[in-house]
């Protein structure tokens, strides 16, 4: 037996609440929440759960915000509001989702690293690139509409120009003061002169990737624009409708240009800011025999440049690692490999080769 009339929406979304929570309560809240913070997890909760989050609260307020503006000031092409706006509530909910799930994967997230650390970096360069994403789409679509109106069609065929433009603005509207929040926050930190903020590899994967993306998306498009306007030439020469058919190609070409050059430019002043790194002399290879890991192999092989090991003593006399103690220990030893025992008495440091 299925719902129908005005009750079929309801009904389907309380079966999809029905089978989806008891599945994500048994796995997520019961076990995983709980489980250790590997780098897998860190994986779901970063892109998926912040990340998914944001961009559904993103796409939800720019359809609602759309929606509103061609009501408003666009063309709603002769539909009644109600028509209209069938639409909204969807939007409205997914706002509502996105954000209430975004806003509990961010509590988990700062409970799991607290402090300002890798993790909190990569959750603000994921949510600036988010934003980023919306923004440069925007820009697009903006100038794709300015074409449109500079150069008409004979006939109009999909969206008229006016809410081509709306949507566009839509996207900035929404975009960009989300992503202006999160890159002007790291912005200042870095231009503060924080080696561990302009060294970050979460801040030179966000460059590089956007200079890489933007820079192979302005090429394609440089190539599409140019194959188009030849083939207009050898058709018909370069006309108006040559004109008009370039246009989205353009305006990927403008904006993927502005984000590739922009975020190249910052990545060149970053390495140049950046201290000239010392030339260490020291171990190859670190083994900490001690305490379980809390992230001090991680740190003595960002210090040392050693590949770093860590194994955890069964009977419990080892104590607290302090990466300090440990560095000092390892840039003592002379040898290429190093073994660094945590005891009741302290650190001892025994020097290792292969045989």
């Amino acid at each position: 037996m299925t719902a129908v009339g005005p009750f079929a929406p309801l009904a389907d979304a309380a079966a999809t609440v029905l089978v989806g929570v008891p599945v994500w309560v048994v796995y997520w809240a019961r076990r995983l929440a709980k489980a250790r913070h590997t780098s897998l997890w860190f994986a779901y909760v970063l892109p998926v759960g912040v990340g998914g989050s944001a961009v559904l609260a993103v796409v939800g307020a720019s359809i609602a915000v759309y929606q509103v503006l061609v009501w408003t000031v666009g063309d709603p092409e002769g539909a009644s509001a109600a028509q209209h706006f069938s639409g909204t509530p969807v939007a409205g909910a997914c706002v509502v989702v996105g954000l209430v799930s975004w806003w509990y994967h961010r509590r988990v997230l700062v409970a799991a690293a607290p402090g300002r650390t890798e993790v909190t970096r990569v959750y603000e360069y994921l949510m600036s690139g988010i934003a980023l994403a919306a923004a440069t789409v925007g820009v697009t679509l903006v100038v794709v509409a300015l074409v449109e109106a500079l150069v008409p069609a004979g006939f109009e065929i999909g969206t008229s120009v006016t809410n081509s433009l709306l949507a566009g603005v839509t996207l900035l509207v929404v975009g960009g003061p989300l992503w202006w929040a999160f890159w002007s926050h790291v912005g200042r930190l870095a231009r503060a002169g924080v080696e561990v903020e302009l060294g970050s590899p979460a801040r030179r994967v966000y460059l590089v990737v956007l200079f890489g993306l933007g820079g192979v998306a302005a090429v394609v498009s440089v190539l599409v624009a140019a194959f188009l306007a030849i083939q207009g030439v050898l058709q018909t020469g370069i006309d108006a409708a040559v004109v008009r058919d370039m246009r989205i190609p353009v305006a990927i070409l403008l904006a993927t240009a502005v984000v590739s050059g922009y975020h190249g430019a910052v990545y060149r002043d970053d390495r140049s800011r950046l201290p000239v790194a010392e030339v260490r002399h020291g171990p190859r290879y670190v083994l900490l025999v001690g305490s379980p890991d809390d992230g001090v192999g991680r740190a003595v092989a960002h210090l040392t440049g050693a590949r770093v090991d860590v194994w955890t003593r069964t009977d419990g006399t080892a104590g607290p690692w302090v990466v300090d103690d440990v560095v000092a220990a390892v840039s003592s030893s002379g040898a290429d490999a190093v073994t660094v025992v945590a005891g009741p008495a302290g650190l001892e440091t025994v020097g290792m080769r292969r045989a």
